[in-house]
């Protein structure tokens, strides 16, 4: 199991990616107490499963769960994303969402 680097490129992305997590939405506010938590949450989610690490737009779904939900159960939420509902392969490294679910006959 890999280990989790928290200088690690994840996390630089995820802070990077805080501001542009739904900016219109007062909860997620600069330096606010959502995007406290929002990241938390991701680096939470990079430390439980270190081989899938952080991915744009993972943001964007654990901001949607914390925004109806604390932050335990908006953690093990995506967990359950990620684990019962398919959603692990597509945040693998070298797989795209779309060369995952869009057929190629297309």
């Amino acid at each position: 199991m890999q280990e989790f680097n928290a200088n690690s490129n994840d996390v630089l992305q995820i802070k990077r990616d805080l501001n542009r997590t739904y900016p219109e939405c007062s909860f997620y506010s600069e330096g606010g107490e959502g995007q406290i938590i929002l990241e938390r949450v991701l680096i939470s989610l990079c430390k439980y499963d270190p081989s899938i690490g952080y991915v744009q737009g993972m943001n964007f779904i654990a901001g949607a769960l914390l925004y109806h939900c604390s932050e335990e159960i908006a953690f093990w939420l995506f967990i359950s994303l990620i684990e019962d509902h398919e959603m692990r392969d597509i945040y693998m490294p070298g797989n795209s969402f779309v060369e995952y679910r869009i057929p190629r006959n297309i």
